[in-house]
């Protein structure tokens, strides 16, 4: 079947299902959406393209549902997808694996509402080009949802996030799993917010789950467990208003660093923490100006960095 390319405008909308868009030299299917227009993709098969899989921008107030379908073994990324206006986008039940770049690459811009559930992104990337499971940006006023999504052996990193402005990204019930450099990572600006609850990031990566904010908005982060990277959790506050707050954490069984390590010159409160089982201490505070409020947290069992084995 050769490439498709669909120009949707006005207030039609477009439903494509149970079709095959593969072995196609550039991408599976290159779209643009603008007015009222709509595109739904129900059980589409885009693999083994050129490009990406699905290459798509949407603006105005069009509407982009991808539901089920496998984006797999494409050349760019399984899914290119850059949302403008008062665009709505629904991506549910997708798999996005076996990929040279990220798995789902996604920028939400001005009022887009984005929501991502029950994805899974495997084996995407190359340690060498920084490539994700999946690659989120917000901007202006989205907002970004992720929920019950799995990414797992990428070649670099399984979740990249970053949200500036005033935007609103939640991630829930997220697993990242065995990805080679990095499990999680985030990054909030501005005065965007950043709600994390329910994660779990499992391997023996460089660092489990990163969360940097130079935000004036307080990051949350409410259950978050990580086993066997070095570090489990990395907490980094570069602006003084900057407040990060985790509550029902772990940080165990770090092999080659402490279990949490902070750094920056704003605030970071962690409650209710299991940090144990670290090789080279339990949490290292790496700045003089961090505030650092501990509380109702377990910290055991860790072993020796400069001569203190737990903080």
């Amino acid at each position: 079947c050769p490439g498709a390319t669909v120009g949707i405008n006005g207030s039609d909308a477009v439903t494509i299902s149970n079709t095959e868009f593969s072995g196609i030299e550039t991408n599976g299917i290159t779209s643009d959406l603008s007015g009222d227009a709509a595109l739904t993709l129900e059980n589409v098969t885009l693999a083994d393209n050129g490009g990406a899989g699905l290459f798509l921008e949407a603006f105005d107030n069009s509407a982009v549902n991808i539901l089920g379908g496998a984006m797999n073994e494409n050349a760019g990324n399984g899914i290119t997808l850059a949302a403008y206006g008062t665009s709505q986008v629904r991506l549910d039940g997708v798999e996005a694996s076996g990929i040279t770049e990220n798995g789902v690459e996604l920028n939400g811009v001005d009022e887009t509402a984005v929501t991502i559930t029950n994805v899974n992104a495997a084996r995407n990337g190359s340690a060498d080009d920084y490539n994700y499971g999946l690659r989120l940006v917000a901007n202006g006023v989205a907002a970004v949802s992720v929920s019950d999504t799995s990414v797992s052996e990428n070649l670099y990193g399984g979740i990249y996030v970053e949200s500036a402005e005033q935007s609103f990204t939640e991630l829930h019930g997220f697993t990242s799993t065995n990805n080679a450099v990095t499990q999680v990572e985030t990054y909030t600006f501005d005065d965007a917010t950043l709600t994390i609850d329910g994660l779990v990031a499992t391997g023996e990566a460089e660092a489990g789950v990163a969360i940097t904010s130079e935000s004036t908005v307080p990051v949350v982060a409410n259950g978050i467990a990580s086993s066997g990277n070095s570090p489990g959790l990395v907490l980094a506050t570069y602006e003084p208003e900057a407040v990060i707050n985790v509550t029902d954490a772990s940080a165990i069984g770090s092999v080659s660093s402490p279990g949490v390590v902070i750094y920056g010159n704003g605030a970071v409160n962690l409650a209710a923490a299991t940090v144990s089982d670290n090789i080279l201490g339990g949490i290292l505070v790496q700045n003089e100006e961090n505030v650092v409020r501990i509380s109702g947290s377990t910290i055991s069992g860790n072993g020796s960095i400069d001569g203190a084995s737990d903080i």
